[in-house]
């Protein structure tokens, strides 16, 4: 049963959830209010699971133009190696028309080109900076 003020299952307890920082990661007002609905239902929801947001890093530089950041938004930084599903990333891409990917050739060629590391800043609950964490820890 999904609870109506969070709209977060209740079966379902994440030990993280991941979503796109203040800004969407671009500006688009789709990912804001991703943010912004997110971020809500999961402070209304008190789990105990920990908030990460996307950030800026070579990999939203190649998906859709945003550079790497040179700072964290203040939190821990965790890291995701994707270089096994840079294959599925590639042509969900390359399905999408509005996006105008940068890889428009053969996957099998194209895939190799991609960012094998995504980055997410530790959002809640708040602690100072520290090393790279893990996030299914």
């Amino acid at each position: 049963m999904v609870d109506i003020q969070t709209g977060l299952s209740e079966e379902e307890r994440p030990d993280a959830v991941i979503t796109f920082g203040l800004d969407g990661i671009s500006g688009h007002p789709d990912h804001v209010a991703v943010h912004q609905l997110l971020t809500q239902a999961f402070e209304r929801a008190h789990l105990p699971a920990r908030l990460f947001y996307l950030m800026p890093s070579e990999a939203t530089r190649q998906g859709c133009g945003i550079p790497p950041s040179k700072h964290t938004d203040s939190g821990p930084v965790a890291a995701i190696d994707v270089g096994a599903y840079r294959m599925t990333k590639l042509r969900a891409m390359q399905c999408r028309a509005s996006q105008k990917p940068p890889y428009p050739g053969n996957p099998e060629e194209e895939a190799g080109q991609l960012a094998c590391h995504e980055y997410f800043v530790l959002a809640r609950p708040r602690v100072g900076q520290g090393a790279v964490i893990d996030i299914f820890a």
